[in-house]
Formats: structure tokens, sequence, C-alpha cells
């Protein structure tokens, strides 16, 4: 079964950043929220990054819900993955034309069927729904994004803001830098992470409210590198080359004799 996703641009409320989650009934009640699980998993290849986060809302009511999943991405950033849990397996989206996908999330909705849909909204901000959401159960959706991240005082910055608002059942957040990357934590969210031989960084949690903004410094390994990823157990690859451009006037600086004989 396949997933529809949707690239929309369309006019809608501002948000502020981060990651938010909205949560209603089927006619548009409000209803509480309950996050049984939240997954991140970041990254850092060279000056790029991708983040992924998974979340798991529980339904603890007795009629179905629909849920609408917010995100604002940093400018430029660019949506990289997303995927609906249908029947207990994470499916992955294919992008269709807007048309084409409006009408076919509205006639599996109908139905009473799994759809799910991106659509993007003013200020690179990312909105999926997912109906319907099971009484007494556990729907979960995936939404990746990659970025190119900024140099701040000689080091590459990344940023997650996380204001989930609500106690989180089962949380963890996994970060690693590829190629030489060096990652080092500058706010960690109150959380304890661990690191493996590997230098991959692991946090977990669990009923555990997680606001505030989790801040990384990175180091590129020395350049030029060639960083290969393989992912989904070598069903796909991709490569990343990372250089810097040469200072033009410093070389030209250095290249001017001190003086000249004719």
């Amino acid at each position: 079964m396949k997933i529809l996703l949707i690239l929309l641009a369309t006019v809608g409320p501002v948000f502020a950043a981060g990651p938010q989650l909205l949560v209603r009934e089927a006619r548009g009640k409000p209803a509480p929220l309950h996050i049984d699980e939240i997954a991140i998993n970041i990254t850092v290849a060279g000056d790029v990054a991708e983040t992924t986060i998974l979340v798991g809302i529980k339904n603890t009511t007795h009629r179905p819900l629909e849920r609408d999943f917010v995100m604002p991405l940093p400018k430029g950033a660019t949506v990289s993955t997303y995927a609906l849990d249908v029947n207990g397996q994470m499916r992955r989206g294919v992008a269709v034309e807007k048309e084409r996908a409006r009408f076919a999330y509205e006639s599996i909705k109908a139905r009473n069927i799994d759809p799910g849909y991106v659509e993007r909204q003013a200020g690179n901000v990312y909105r999926t729904k997912i109906f319907p959401i099971m009484p007494n159960s556990v729907k979960r959706v995936q939404l990746g994004y990659v970025e190119t991240l900024p140099m701040v005082d000689g080091r590459l910055r990344y940023t997650l803001p996380c204001e989930f608002g609500v106690p989180i059942k089962k949380f963890t957040c996994s970060i690693r830098g590829t190629g030489g990357t060096k990652i080092t934590l500058q706010d960690h969210l109150d959380l304890t992470f661990t690191e493996d031989p590997f230098g991959k960084l692991e946090a977990k949690a669990r009923d555990k409210t997680i606001n505030g903004t989790l801040t990384l410094a990175a180091r590129l390994p020395k350049l030029p590198a060639l960083m290969v990823e393989t992912i989904d157990s070598e069903k796909d690859r991709f490569f990343s080359l990372t250089d810097l451009a040469p200072d033009r006037g410093a070389t030209a600086a250095r290249a001017t004799p001190g003086s000249v004989l004719l």
C-alpha cells in the first residue's frame, strides 16, 4: 500500500519553531493528547544534517480521532521522508500531483481507510493529517527533513526546538556524525546522553515532558572529505563531497613577491 506525499504551497497560520502536535476528534472537537512515543534521529554529514522525527499518538477515547502534526522547518530545509503506520508497519510516502493527491486523500478518508499527506504552508511549515486514529490504539507517523547547517563561531550549528507540552511515555534521541564529523552537545534538553565507541550519542527517557531547544556544534573533518551513506540495508546510497573554496584574496597576497627584479 502506498501513502500519498503531497508538497502543497498554501497560506496558513504562522507557528512557533519546532514540532507541534494538534489532535482533534473526527468532528473537529478538541481531544486529549497522549504521546506514546517520540524517536528523533539526527545525522550530520559535513555541513548537511538530516532529521527524522517519529511520533506515536495514543487514542484513549472511544471515538476515532483525526490528528494534525505540524513541523516548522528551518529556512531552506526540505522534506526528505514521510511515512505512516499502516497495520503496524511504516509505509513510505510517494510524491504525486496536487489535484490527484487531494482527490485520492478525500476518497480514501471517506472509506475510513488510513490516508496521509504532507502539506506545505507559509513560512516553510509542513502539516500532516492522519485519519483515523482508532479508539484505544496507537498511530505513528514519521517526518524527515534535510538542511544545510550555518557556520557560527567557526563551527556548524544545529538547533531543534522541542515544545511538546505533555509527558512523553517513551522518548529517544540519537545523534551521529559521519565521515569524521565531530558532534558536541551544547544544550541537551535536560537529557542524559551516552556515547558509544563509534561516537554515536543517544538519550532515552520515560514519562518526561520535553521543552526546550536541542543545540549541537559540529566540526568538519579535514577537507576535502568524501562521505558515503547507505540507507535501508544497501537499497539506497548517497554520496557527499564536502570542501571549502580557497580564499583567493589570501592566495593572491601570499603569491605577490616582495620585490621585482628587471
